[in-house]
């Protein structure tokens, strides 16, 4: 099946009305996705490699993730995302893995990876890319 990729227009957060996180929580919601979720900050350059396996690296039995998507805590996915020239965030079914470290969370099943993956959000700071999503 083949994953959704949706741009998300982050210029309009101003830290107070709009957040970050709301920007990424509506558009879980407008997109349906909801429960026990998992999101990992990322370098969207990787985006070929993360659609087809799952992760950044093939091999890879595990994720970084954070709980919530929410930028007030320095382990989170959005500043780990926007640390990268092309910052995206992968959004995970967290019942498919085990915590086994904070924040470093290992698939149950690693034959299914690409199963885990719900969507994939690309992290526009800039407003280059203007979409309805």
């Amino acid at each position: 099946m083949a994953k959704k990729v949706v741009n998300l227009d982050m210029s309009k957060a101003d830290g107070y009305a709009l957040t970050e996180s709301n920007i990424v929580l509506r558009a879980n919601k407008k997109h349906g996705i909801e429960g026990n979720l998992l999101y990992s900050g990322l370098e969207g350059k990787k985006l070929e490699t993360l659609l087809k396996h799952g992760t950044l690296y093939p091999a890879s039995k595990y994720i970084w993730a954070a709980v919530e998507p929410d930028t007030r805590e320095p382990a989170t996915a959005l500043s780990c995302a926007a640390e990268h020239r092309i910052p995206m965030i992968a959004v995970y079914e967290g019942s498919h893995f085990v915590e086994k470290f904070p924040e470093k969370f290992y698939f149950n099943n690693p034959e299914k990876k690409l199963d885990s993956l719900l969507i994939v959000y690309l992290l526009d700071y800039h407003n280059t890319n203007r979409r309805n999503n």
